[in-house]
């Protein structure tokens, strides 16, 4: 059986292909966003995400290998073959799925190797490498059955292309077969990873079963064989697309860690040790604004990323998005949530506070990046003068003490029981 797996993958037109497919894959994995070096769940989510976007290609591979008896007219004697139809096509589909393997394999390994000097103790999370598995499994299948059974060159390719990306664009979220991101407060829950294997598998098993049962170019022996083999193929694919909408969404919150990764200073930041690389980062910005004015502002104690805390509110905390951009406007709101309280504004009052709200909001999140303005800052909330609060920051202290303290005074005016 090696020797004749050997061989189908000699005559497969996939070798050809093999370096463009791995420099396509590692394309997708270095060609976005660098920010998931370093994080794990981060690192392994983008290798699962180049496997995803690498589908189509391996479902229009999958098409042109396996219509390849519709090009060399090989099928009557591959239905006579001593190995059966079924073996013949089983085979095929190996070979391709070996062929896709291998870049989806090479592109692990680097993305491992590049974030092992950054990351923390761990490694790659397996669920996301499982769930890109099972995409390139169901793409390769569905391809190979296109190829087998609908005629022509180019069609077969284009529809099993277009196919995979519509699935990933309009999937719900029990349906969906890719995660864009593997921020560490989520992680895949195992059912729903299951049931898409099971699909994947059941559309491998039909994909060689179901075109030897009546080879292209035969007629059927019976029009009740026919349907009855496509009405049970059709039920197969159903039952499994219910099983994955019954088994869940694709994503669930993990519990928060035993052990929060937390600065030494005052006030502290607590992190998801899966974002040990971001600790300095954040502490440095939890620094800078203790070091505002006394008296100003009342700080919390602790900075908790979200999902760090058992107990708290589900959306509470700041969220690291591609990297730490994200923080600052984060950190400036859970001060002003504490400095000044909730307020239950008219709607006469609403534009004039936040006039006031919004400016300061700005200026502590500039503060909190050292006084600089960051490239992606150049817009703000509506009404904030973005480079108002630039010149604002650079000015003395004493000046930018005032300045808010008048920003205050007008909130104060507006509603008194909000300062």
């Amino acid at each position: 059986m090696m020797r004749i797996f050997s061989s189908e993958m000699r005559a497969s037109p996939l070798r050809w292909w093999l370096p463009v497919f791995v420099a396509l894959d590692i394309a997708m994995l270095f060609g976005r966003d660098p920010s998931w070096i370093g994080v794990w769940p981060q690192a392994s989510a983008a290798v699962q995400l180049a496997g995803h976007a690498f589908a189509a290609a391996a479902a229009a591979a999958a098409t042109w290998s396996s219509g390849r008896e519709h090009r060399t007219g090989v099928t009557d004697s591959l239905a006579s073959s001593w190995r059966g139809r079924w073996q013949a096509d089983g085979l095929q589909l190996a070979s391709t799925l070996l062929f896709i393997a291998v870049p989806y394999a090479l592109g692990a390994a680097l993305a491992a190797a590049t974030s092992l000097r950054e990351a923390g103790p761990g490694f790659l999370w397996p669920r996301y490498l499982l769930l890109g598995a099972s995409t390139l499994l169901l793409s390769a299948s569905a391809g190979h059955l296109a190829g087998k059974l609908l005629p022509g060159r180019v069609a077969p390719t284009l529809a099993v292309a277009g196919l995979v990306v519509l699935l990933s664009i309009y999937g719900s979220p029990r349906l969906e077969l890719v995660v864009l991101s593997g921020m560490p407060q989520v992680e895949l829950a195992p059912l729903a990873l299951g049931s898409r294997f099971l699909l994947a598998g059941v559309l491998a098993l039909i994909a060689v079963v179901l075109p030897g049962i009546a080879p292209k170019g035969e007629a059927w022996r019976s029009r009740s064989r026919q349907a009855g083999m496509t009405g049970s193929a059709v039920l197969a694919v159903g039952s499994c697309v219910i099983a994955m909408t019954a088994a869940g969404p694709l994503r669930v919150n993990r519990p928060a860690p035993h052990t929060p990764l937390c600065s030494a200073d005052t006030p502290r930041v607590c992190l998801w040790p899966d974002n040990a690389k971001y600790l300095p980062q954040v502490a440095a910005m939890a620094s800078r604004l203790a070091a505002l004015p006394a008296g100003l502002f009342r700080p919390p104690d602790t900075f908790y990323e979200r999902g760090v805390l058992p107990g708290r509110p589900p959306l509470s905390g700041f969220l690291i998005i591609r990297g730490v951009s994200s923080v600052p406007d984060a950190l400036a709101g859970s001060i002003l949530e504490r400095t000044l309280p909730l307020c239950d504004l008219t709607e006469s009052d609403a534009p004039a506070y936040f006039r006031q709200f919004w400016p300061i909001h700005q200026w502590l999140s500039v503060r909190a990046y050292g006084s600089r303005f960051p490239a992606f800052m150049k817009g703000g909330p509506p009404g904030v003068d973005m480079e108002e609060i630039y010149n604002v920051v650079h000015r003395p202290e004493a000046d930018q003490t005032a300045w808010v303290k008048a920003k205050l005074a007008a909130i104060k005016a507006i509603r008194p029981d909000c300062v």
